[in-house]
């Protein structure tokens, strides 16, 4: 496991992901994952490390920009939900009034 990605790889291309998902629909991901997967066995192959490798960490490259795509668009939603009911003067109450 020595030749996979790091933790801080993972991360930045969660975030890329995420980035991904708050701006773009779901198609900017084919490319994207086009992209990562040149690169990833390209890096694999110009290291000399052996095939099961290449796919594990392509499958992991694949794998954390996907999460963080979901996780982008879940954000992008749940902020947009909160920005209409703002607009729209939705408040839900905490606690019931109470007469004493």
């Amino acid at each position: 496991m020595a030749d996979s990605y790091s933790v801080t790889t993972v991360l930045a291309i969660s975030a890329l992901g995420a980035t991904l998902g708050l701006r773009f629909k779901v198609l900017v991901l084919l490319p994207a994952i086009a992209v990562g997967f040149i690169v990833s066995v390209g890096v694999g192959v110009g290291d000399g490390t052996d095939y099961i490798s290449i796919v594990f960490n392509t499958s992991l490259l694949i794998a954390a920009l996907q999460t963080g795509y979901f996780t982008g668009t879940v954000a992008r939603f749940g902020v947009a939900s909160a920005r209409s009911r703002k607009k729209s003067g939705i408040v839900r109450p905490t606690e019931s009034p109470t007469r004493g």
